[in-house]
């Protein structure tokens, strides 16, 4: 993915939220993520101080909650020229923080974060 949009500027309210390179909302299920290049994701857009500026871009937005490991599976992918340095990769609604998996579900977790199990 290369080169998603910036959030729109707005004088009078809020700015908009800039692209994220893959956005999955909170209700999803069974989502996997894997080997993606995401570059140039866009920047949020700025207010004239009525509203707030827009949130940037990340390479992956994730918003299925920790509560609910293994609706959503993210490994392997790479972000580069990311707007939002801060928080490139929002995974399990928690900053770039992994969380812990349930598939497969008769396994040990070895290495949570890099989804690394032992059969």
């Amino acid at each position: 993915m290369l080169r998603t949009g910036a959030g729109g500027d707005n004088a009078a309210a809020n700015g908009g939220a800039g692209g994220d390179g893959v956005n999955i909302t909170s209700t999803s299920d069974d989502i996997e993520v894997t080997g993606c290049t995401i570059r140039n994701t866009g920047a949020g857009g700025t207010t004239g101080g009525e509203g707030s500026p827009g949130a940037d871009g990340k390479a992956i937005d994730d918003a299925v909650p920790a509560a609910d490991p293994g609706k959503s599976i993210i490994l392997s992918n790479i972000g580069h020229n990311i707007a939002d340095t801060a928080t490139r990769f929002n995974i399990g609604n928690a900053g770039e923080k992994g969380i812990s998996l349930t598939y497969p579900p008769t396994t040990t977790a070895v290495n949570v974060y890099a989804n690394v199990y032992v059969v």
